[in-house]
């Protein structure tokens, strides 16, 4: 059974109307009285109890605006007693701003009286004694009271109601702008991938309008492979996140680039998809310049490569030119001067001059191979012991020949090196050439 505070306004007023509706009829009716006063005193009783009860604010007023009842809420919510509001005019329960519109809106509504709500058409407002003002919420219908026609009028304090429908306005505000200025797509899809709830970002992308968007699915924005792609990651529903690279596709056929992220909230028993996408194609645009550039920058780091082996080879036979040249066209020379007669100051810059000579070219002399000293099969073997710290005995052993041919061998290896007449030991010089 429904309390007085489950009954709305308009089935509070359209109760009311029926009981005094009841309440005539029965007062007409003369004959079998006795039958029908119990009935008449039971539905005046409930008709003053659902209007002296009632949570709301109840007015009765009649065709020239003046109030002609009220019930305990309307002493309560406007702070005025019974007997002040008796016979004033309606419009002392109104800002004083208002009071002159009223009286034609009044004049309009009893020309054609019917049940209609008020509040949440329209800003308004009720005043106190004390002049304090408030929000209301106002419900009017005609009540036939014999031959003539009155008013009534349920008051409800909307203040609470307006206090948190700003709050509720402030939020979605807030949220609303929120959403739309994320710097990528915002969608909130439900289980069947319907878009919910999306951001201006989304029709910017897409070219879609709001309402084309309203009936189409989330799928809608992608073909081919990236559809399949989204089909599966959509699957969030059972895994409570992903993420996943796509092309949407625009109202125009283009493709764009994007990262998606999502994941599931549960509100209400429902599950739902709440994401963003991102656009990626400066990204994708830079990852192909670095692809390109490493490829180009392998490309020429094998160039730069052959060009420094070409080096190495063109500067190696330069270096072995120089030193052939000066060890067969100028060396010989050298010593056939020594053979001659020559005065000691002579002789002392010749050897100066060979000395320098050799100090000029023996860079390229230490990076030679024993081939490029013109060494005999013999003579290689030979030097290599003898780098390698082998005795005259113990190569003569290895290469199964005399001690005396091996000393031979070496004293070769001296010559073919410029060694005659030094204290330099073969050994270590052998080493440092290779």
């Amino acid at each position: 059974m429904k309390t007085l505070e489950d009954l709305t306004k308009e089935q509070l007023i359209n109760d009311l109307i029926k009981l005094r509706r009841r309440i005539s009829e029965l007062e007409k009716i003369e004959k079998d009285k006795k039958k029908y006063e119990e009935e008449l005193n039971r539905v005046k009783a409930m008709f003053e109890g659902l209007f002296e009860f009632a949570p709301d604010a109840i007015l009765v007023v009649n065709h020239k605006g003046r109030i002609i009842r009220v019930n305990k809420q309307t002493e309560r919510l406007f702070g005025y007693s019974r007997n002040e509001l008796l016979d004033t005019p309606l419009e002392i329960l109104l800002p004083e701003r208002f009071r002159k519109i009223h009286k034609e809106h009044r004049r309009k509504y009893m020309a054609e009286p019917h049940v209609r709500h008020m509040g949440r058409e329209l800003e308004l407002y009720g005043r106190r004694k004390d002049s304090s003002e408030f929000h209301v919420d106002v419900a009017l219908g005609p009540l036939q009271i014999e031959q003539d026609l009155f008013v009534l009028a349920v008051v409800r304090d909307f203040t609470e109601f307006k206090k948190s429908e700003a709050g509720r306005l402030r939020e979605k505000t807030v949220s609303d702008a929120t959403i739309d200025n994320m710097p990528g797509i915002f969608y909130l899809l439900d289980e069947q991938g319907k878009l919910l709830r999306w951001n201006k970002n989304l029709e910017q992308a897409s070219g879609y309008s709001a309402l084309e968007i309203s009936k189409m699915r989330f799928l809608d924005f992608f073909a081919g492979q990236d559809k399949e792609t989204m089909v599966q990651s959509i699957a969030v529903f059972t895994n409570g996140h992903t993420s996943v690279e796509a092309d949407l596709t625009s109202k125009d056929g283009s493709k764009t680039a994007y990262f998606f992220t999502g994941s599931r909230i549960d509100i209400a028993r429902a599950q739902w998809l709440v994401g963003i996408g991102v656009d990626i194609t400066e990204r994708k645009r830079m990852e192909l310049a670095l692809r390109e550039s490493a490829e180009n920058l392998n490309e020429v780091n094998s160039a730069l490569k052959a060009l420094l082996r070409q080096r190495d080879e063109d500067r190696k036979e330069f270096e072995e030119a120089v030193l052939l040249n000066v060890k067969n066209l100028i060396l010989p020379y050298f010593e056939k001067l020594r053979g001659s007669k020559l005065e000691n100051n002579q002789k002392t810059w010749l050897d100066i001059l060979e000395t320098q000579l050799r100090e000029i070219t023996s860079p390229f002399t230490r990076k030679l191979t024993f081939q490029q000293m013109h060494l005999t099969p013999t003579e290689i073997r030979v030097a290599a012991l003898v780098r390698d710290g082998k005795t005259t005995k113990e190569i003569a052993e290895i290469l199964g020949s005399s001690e005396k041919s091996i000393s031979v061998h070496r004293n070769h290896i001296r010559g073919k090196l410029g060694l005659h007449g030094k204290r330099a030991n073969l050994e270590a010089y052998l080493a440092s050439l290779t």
